[in-house]
């Protein structure tokens, strides 16, 4: 289904201040290490890798050493997965926020096998989703830059859902039952998707991470039409949940 041996990971060390590369690392699955100031050697290290795992690689990491990846590779990012897959306030096993936890600071590599364990914890907890689940993930998700290459890594392949209903169905109770779902999916999959992430633990301590509402601020508006906006119909959840007359 998915190819472990195509899966290498990165992390780079980048100055603040002159915003050069100042150290990389790389691991592979065989337990193979690259640490090393030089791009070229990380461009020999990945060169057949078909996907390159990193926390925050897409919108850091790769900024710095696009040249030095495979122009084949895809990039699994996960930071972006994380949120979605690890609701429950949230996932902090190795994470403060976005970044990662590791007792060794500025260390690439050390930051490679921390991401490499995240990534195999967020693999693990997508399998164990049920399968309508994943369904509207990949409906929503699998064309999304930050996302699209997690799917492809596992193999997924859409039936055709319709993700509106499918949500309606499988969210009842826990949300308007008349929330435009279509229109929010078409418009805001990604804040759709980390909102009905929210919705389905049962830990009322969770909350959005603050980057992602800094990044995808509409989570917000999204979670407002879904959970705090009374609809004029009635519905089993509006009825309970949002009735002042019942609070």
């Amino acid at each position: 289904m998915y190819k472990p041996s195509c899966l290498k990971f990165l992390d780079a060390e980048v100055n603040p201040s002159t915003k050069q590369v100042c150290d990389i690392g790389a691991i592979d699955e065989a337990g193979a290490v690259l640490h090393s100031h030089s791009a070229h050697e990380l461009r020999a290290f990945l060169s057949e890798a078909q996907y390159v795992c990193g926390h925050n690689i897409i919108h850091h990491d790769a900024q710095y050493l696009r040249s030095a990846l495979p122009p084949r590779a895809e990039l699994i990012d996960t930071l972006y997965l994380s949120p979605l897959l690890f609701p429950e306030r949230p996932y902090h096993k190795l994470l403060k926020d976005d970044k990662l936890q590791t007792d060794d600071l500025n260390n690439p590599v050390n930051d490679c096998c921390k991401a490499k364990d995240l990534f195999y914890d967020e693999l693990d907890a997508f399998r164990h989703l049920p399968d309508w689940e994943q369904q509207i993930l990949g409906k929503l998700l699998s064309n999304v830059d930050e996302f699209k290459a997690f799917f492809h890594y596992v193999g997924f392949v859409l039936d055709g859902v319709d993700v509106g209903r499918q949500v309606l169905v499988q969210y009842e109770g826990r949300l308007c039952s008349h929330a435009d779902i279509g229109l929010m999916a078409k418009l805001y999959p990604v804040e759709l998707a980390f909102a009905l992430a929210l919705i389905r633990t049962s830990d009322n301590r969770s909350i959005t991470p603050l980057w992602v509402i800094h990044q995808f601020p509409r989570v917000e508006n999204v979670m407002q039409l879904l959970r705090h906006t009374r609809c004029e119909q009635g519905c089993p959840y509006c009825n309970q949940q949002l009735d002042v007359h019942r609070a």
